[in-house]
């Protein structure tokens, strides 16, 4: 990842608190809608210590990027992908299109691959439940997997959670 200002850093720097990501670019009409709405989830949480809020754009274009952060003056951190490593970025996600939001919990697991827009309603609630919960643990991430995903049956929930646990196949073995 690279600062408006020509630093470099890592996803993993962020870690220790939940990380709110949007991903986007600037030829992006849907992306551009979100800033407005992102601006002010961004403002009601500016005293939160336990989350923050990053940008990161797949621009190749990296006047245009810094054009539009000198136009918008964003007040969370900015970030654009040297050329070469945003597809490689896209294709390791599995993101086919954008704006895409990414939640990762304060250990740098993720909380949601595909978070809710900014611009939905549900979203605060869902950032203040994973603030105050644990992450990723046992009935926490069970309940999680079911209020988010309904479509979620008890049965998937619980094979996911062996995948996580790498307790899968164990019962077979038994």
């Amino acid at each position: 990842l690279q600062t408006p200002d020509g630093k470099t850093c890592k996803l993993s720097d962020f870690f220790g608190k939940l990380t709110y990501i949007d991903v986007w670019a600037t030829w992006c009409g849907p992306c551009c809608a979100e800033i407005p709405h992102l601006e002010k989830l961004v403002e009601r949480f500016k005293d939160n210590d336990k989350i923050q809020f990053i940008s990161i754009s797949v621009d190749t274009a990296l006047k245009a990027w810094l054009n539009k952060l000198e136009k918008d003056k964003p007040a969370w951190a900015q970030f654009i992908f040297p050329k070469e490593e945003a597809a490689r970025f896209m294709q390791a996600w599995g993101i086919s299109g954008i704006p895409r939001f990414i939640l990762i919990d304060r250990n740098g697991k993720i909380y949601a691959a595909d978070a809710p827009r900014p611009s939905d309603e549900g979203l605060v609630e869902i950032l203040e439940k994973a603030m105050n919960e644990e992450y990723h643990t046992g009935e926490s991430h069970k309940r999680h997997l079911m209020n988010t995903v309904p479509e979620y049956t008890e049965e998937i929930a619980r094979l996911i959670l062996q995948r996580i646990s790498g307790t899968i196949g164990e019962e077979e073995a038994g």
